[in-house]
């Protein structure tokens, strides 16, 4: 379903090809709406990147800010598996939440992940464990708030992990001059 949208998302990008390749794009300007039935995925190589980084961590604690449909809440689950753990993920479109769940129950991971629906300023508030391994992929401009909100449960050497920070670099700009000047 995900390679089915490709073309779209290549004709949506295209005319800012040279703005995401540069300096990137804000995320204020983009139509949210656009992405209401898209995948927005990881690539297959990202998610390997994902389980590999969690596996070397023995991540038990995993969360995830941006299920859409649970494409990379897979891979992380698979890794929580096998490191007897558990994946928590938050969506804040009730319709992907759905697929979400649908596709992690086909995978036959979903005993170790948890989509918590909603807006993740508010869901991941109820996070109570220490975090060993953060995924970063939701709403760009949204990442900075969701990081502090992760950062107090944060295990010492704990891995983060942010997608589109080329692409979308105006949006997290808040977020890089903070983890660069800590």
């Amino acid at each position: 379903e995900a390679l089915k949208q490709g073309w779209s998302m290549v004709f949506h990008f295209l005319p800012k090809a040279f703005k995401m390749f540069g300096k990137g794009i804000d995320w204020k300007m983009e139509k949210e709406s656009f992405y209401d039935d898209k995948y927005i995925p990881i690539l297959p190589y990202q998610g390997t990147f994902l389980y590999m980084q969690a596996r070397a961590l023995n991540a038990k604690n995993i969360v995830e800010f941006g299920t859409s449909f649970g494409i990379s809440t897979i891979y992380l689950a698979k890794a929580a598996k096998d490191n007897g753990g558990k994946v928590i993920s938050t969506e804040y479109m009730p319709h992907k939440v759905k697929i979400a769940r649908q596709n992690i129950e086909e995978s036959g991971l979903s005993e170790y992940a948890d989509i918590w629906e909603g807006d993740a300023r508010e869901t991941l508030r109820n996070i109570n464990e220490p975090i060993d391994f953060v995924l970063l992929d939701g709403w760009p401009d949204l990442v900075l708030p969701i990081f502090k909100l992760l950062e107090p449960n944060l295990k010492k050497g704990a891995v983060i992990i942010v997608d589109d920070v080329q692409g979308f670099q105006p949006s997290m700009q808040d977020y890089l001059d903070y983890m660069r000047k800590p």
